[in-house]
């Protein structure tokens, strides 16, 4: 698997075929290896990149003595697919389906399409008591909305 390295950053990830790229966030349960049979499906009619998010793999561990949130998982997605064309489509699986919400709400027009499979239930954050979680969940809801009232209306 390649490593990109991005000053004290590593991103590990898996590459495979040539088109249109597809990019596939794995679930908190998991690695990018939960995807190996999708790949392998998809790798001879696009260019397929599967990310191991922080602490997976041989990415890096998270070191910031504050709370990881969606937008710095989002931030180190858009980091490796910035290396490659756009428009991009995004699966995400689980928490890799929130992380993809969030990398589609930054990127915009850049993103042709996203696939959620299971995505977070994030009103459970509220009722544990991860305020700041479940309020960017909630931006991340609205800015959804917006997009589906533009386009259809």
């Amino acid at each position: 698997m390649p490593v990109l390295s991005i000053e004290n950053l590593k991103i590990d990830y898996t590459e495979d075929g040539d088109g249109q790229t597809i990019v596939l966030i794995h679930s908190s349960i998991s690695s990018n290896q939960q995807w190996r049979l999708l790949v392998g499906a998809l790798r001879d009619r696009f260019h397929v990149l599967a990310i191991n998010l922080f602490g997976y793999g041989k990415t890096s561990p998270w070191t910031e003595n504050s709370t990881q949130s969606l937008f710095d998982q989002a931030k180190l997605v858009i980091e490796i697919c910035s290396k490659w064309q756009y428009p991009i489509s995004i699966i995400g699986h689980s928490f890799g389906g929130s992380v993809g919400l969030k990398v589609a709400s930054i990127l915009r027009h850049q993103v042709k399409g996203l696939v959620l499979l299971e995505p977070n239930p994030f009103y459970l954050l509220n009722q544990h008591g991860r305020i700041g979680a479940y309020k960017e969940c909630l931006e991340l809801r609205d800015f959804i909305k917006n997009l589906e009232q533009r386009e259809n209306g």
